[in-house]
């Protein structure tokens, strides 16, 4: 149900408030509702958000119930962090999501309540996603560490130093942590903090890898294509793209796929190099691309999602957002999720 009255009572009361929103259960609370009329508030907050599409302009996170975004299950409060414009998060487990920020922090938070059970403290700021495993978050950071911070108490249990700041995802194969940085080092070290490997390339690597059949791949600034022997960490081969990459690479059927600068969408041999096919958009390639059955769904930086037939290189369809595509979606259920600098989080059925 949508209520007038109710809607224009909520307008005051968000427009009042110095942090732009409350939780449900407040806002319930402030205007004497009563439980069971919960519904009819969720429904009229959802109607003045535009229903299917949630904006985000508040720094807050929220954790919307999927296919409907109909309920809001829980709010984490981030006003006080330095900067909004490149948070991270990974959910971990079942009850909690971890956020590497801007603001030098790793956000551990509850994922119904809402409520923060730890943050741990760098002296660089967080630009890439933190990794779980063993028991500990892998992230690096501008101060050039890559910390490992035990899941429980949130404290260090080591720290790797680079040469650089560490802006590439960690990925984690056979209990080694395979990372990049902004010189073009490209690091293999064990769960204990020591290095196996590094590997060099001419600029910097924000990529994030993936690992598939032995072989580590990665794109870098220097406009090339990388395969590493996962083990050794040689050169197995190297694909020349027209500009750099700094999007994180997918795979299906020995195919690796991923997106350059140049605006193109490119799909290898993973075993040969051989191009198979490249797709032009009208931009560069911002959004890591991501398979789902037969397609390819890969965001850019004009606002542009593309969904392409993986195995030709055929567009099937593409959707607009407002604002450039950074991230790589996520789909569930035959629903793919994506956010855009638009504000906006977008549900879309594939």
């Amino acid at each position: 149900m949508y209520d007038k009255k109710l809607a224009y009572t909520l307008k005051n009361i968000l427009e009042d408030s110095p942090h732009n929103y409350f939780k449900i259960k407040d806002i319930a609370q402030a205007i004497g509702l009563r439980k069971h009329k919960y519904k009819d508030l969720i429904d009229t907050l959802f109607k003045l958000a535009k229903d299917k599409e949630i904006n985000v302009k508040d720094r807050k996170y929220y954790a919307i119930k999927k296919k409907t975004s109909k309920n809001i299950t829980g709010i984490f409060d981030a006003t006080t962090l330095a900067r909004n414009k490149s948070f991270a998060f990974v959910k971990a487990e079942p009850e909690d999501i971890f956020v590497s920020s801007e603001d030098e922090r790793v956000h551990v938070v509850n994922s119904r309540s809402g409520k923060v059970n730890w943050i741990y403290y760098s002296h660089g700021r967080f630009r890439s996603s933190p990794c779980i495993a063993e028991g500990h978050v892998f992230v690096g950071s501008d101060d050039r560490f890559l910390h490992a911070i035990n899941v429980l108490s949130g404290r260090a249990s080591w720290k790797f130093e680079a040469s650089a700041p560490l802006r590439s995802t960690p990925f984690i194969h056979n209990e080694t942590v395979l990372f990049g940085s902004e010189n073009g080092e490209f690091f293999a070290i064990d769960f204990g903090g020591n290095l196996k490997w590094k590997f060099k390339s001419k600029q910097a690597i924000t990529s994030s890898p993936i690992v598939k059949d032995g072989m580590v791949f990665f794109g870098s600034h220097d406009s090339s294509f990388y395969a590493l022997d996962a083990k050794g960490g040689w050169v197995i081969w190297r694909f020349r793209m027209g500009k750099g990459s700094v999007v994180s690479p997918c795979a299906a059927d020995n195919i690796v796929f991923t997106g350059a600068a140049d605006g193109l969408i490119y799909a290898i041999d993973a075993r040969t190099a051989k191009e198979i096919w490249n797709f032009q958009t009208d931009h560069q390639v911002s959004g890591s691309p991501v398979i789902h059955r037969d397609s390819l769904y890969c965001g850019t930086a004009d606002g542009m999602l593309y969904c392409i037939e993986y195995r030709t290189g055929r567009l099937r369809w593409k959707f607009e957002t407002k604002g450039a595509i950074t991230s790589a979606p996520i789909i569930f259920d035959d629903i793919l999720y994506i956010g855009s600098t638009d504000h906006t989080f977008y549900a879309l059925a594939v």
